[in-house]
């Protein structure tokens, strides 16, 4: 029997990210043990278009970020061939559906549910290539999230914030960087106010890295050496192999306070520190929070958590500045920043439950002063008589005990009167 299934796919500038939900659960799909590949695309020499590891294999015949050709809807220039948009959207939505199939064997069963994401401020024309790049894939039907909404649905936030209240994401990835407040509604979340946004992430910090090395090659060795990478005979793969040092050097960044890169024809260690690495990128990173300030201030709400998404916020500056900028929201950081959009687009939310009226029960009032009797015993004195021997009789021995009997059987008849009766009965001893 072939199981049902829905797929998510996060198409990033630099990386790209899916999610399939099968069995009523929402699960990660791995290219190569890893949770997301290069969106990178490579024409191969037989005309082919890869993507993941393959497109590493053309350095020289690579489009290195897709989507931005994809946003400004610009033809693509690869080896003599022009590509339009859709060809490499195409080549990246087909390497994940084989990829997803293959992972969870599912055969060649068709999706119950397509869902791509985007950038808030995208327009109709783009998120359009993305739907026909699906169709081409073989993932029909598509519907369409944007990236700050699926956001809050991986987030859980519904456990954090009632409904009426707002929180703010910050969506910092390779080349976009997105902003929006979102109110809690009743069945997930919708956007309040404009969405906020600029071209600028991930790719633009490795660049300024960039730089950064070739002065310190210049430095260390000449400016001819660093020109040969990029101008000689092997630039492609050279460039692609520094680029990669950049890359992974910047990761480190975010952790350690030093960090390594290897050029070759350069002689000892090229250490780049966390305070370098910083002050380069610090002025783009005010200009992002100041977007997210503007955005939160148009919306007109007040936020209580911000919540940093997109593999770039990573960055411990981003958080610190976030911080500065709303002291009185809390900083949420997604554990897994690169998989948050994918899983969160086909993640379902959680009414909010209504709370159960409490039921107010009073405890009976007791009272505790003892009920009175109706019963009244009544005695009138007998005049003494003669025995038949013509002797008195005395009988004050006898009446002593009716009283102490009649007392005992009133005292048990009154509440309270327990302890009337045991008196009457030491009366009646002693």
């Amino acid at each position: 029997m072939t199981r049902s299934w829905s797929i998510a796919i996060d198409f990033g500038t630099s990386f790209t990210s899916a999610a399939v939900r099968t069995g009523g659960t929402v699960h990660p799909v791995l290219f190569d043990g890893s949770d997301s590949f290069s969106s990178q695309v490579a024409l191969s020499m037989d005309g082919e278009l890869l993507t993941g590891p393959s497109a590493t294999q053309f350095p020289s015949r690579v489009e290195r970020v897709p989507k931005r050709a994809v946003a400004s809807a610009s033809q693509v220039r690869l080896h003599r061939r022009t590509l339009q948009p859709v060809d490499l959207v195409e080549a990246i939505y087909s390497y994940v559906a084989k990829t997803a199939r293959t992972q969870f064997m599912l055969g060649d069963s068709e999706p119950g549910r397509v869902v791509l994401t985007h950038p808030v401020r995208w327009t109709p024309g783009a998120v359009a290539i993305l739907r026909e790049g699906a169709q081409r894939a073989g993932l029909s039907g598509a519907h369409t999230s944007t990236e700050p909404v699926a956001a809050g649905r991986a987030l859980l936030v519904d456990r954090e914030v009632e409904v009426g209240g707002s929180i703010a994401v910050y969506d910092l990835g390779g080349g976009t960087f997105d902003t929006a407040v979102l109110q809690r509604t009743k069945d997930g979340f919708s956007v309040i106010g404009a969405p906020g946004g600029a071209a600028i992430g991930g790719e633009d910090f490795d660049s300024a890295l960039l730089e950064l090395v070739g002065h310190r090659v210049g430095e260390m060795a000449s400016p001819e050496v660093w020109e040969q990478v990029f101008a000689g005979p092997d630039t492609g793969r050279q460039g692609a192999l520094i680029r990669q040092d950049v890359v992974k050097a910047k990761e480190r960044l975010s952790t350690y306070d030093k960090a390594e890169v290897y050029v070759k024809g350069v002689a000892g260690e090229l250490v780049i520190s966390k305070a370098e690495y910083e002050s380069l990128i610090k002025a783009k990173l005010e200009t992002t929070v100041t977007e997210l300030v503007r955005t939160v201030r148009d919306s007109g709400v007040e936020v209580k958590a911000v919540y940093l998404v997109g593999g770039a916020s990573q960055t411990p500056l981003v958080k610190s500045l976030v911080s500065e900028a709303l002291p009185k929201a809390l900083i949420r950081k997604a554990k897994q920043p690169k998989l948050t959009v994918a899983c969160g687009a086909l993640t379902k939310m959680k009414k909010p439950e209504k709370p159960k009226p409490v039921l107010k029960v009073e405890a009976p009032k007791i009272e505790t002063k003892p009920a009175e009797s109706t019963y009244r015993p009544t005695y009138t004195p007998s005049t003494p008589t003669s025995s038949s021997s013509g002797s008195k009789v005395d009988l004050s021995p006898a009446i002593g005990v009716i009283l102490v009997v009649l007392a005992v059987v009133v005292g048990v008849i009154m509440v309270g009167g327990l302890l009337s009766a045991i008196f009457g009965l030491l009366a009646a001893i002693f």
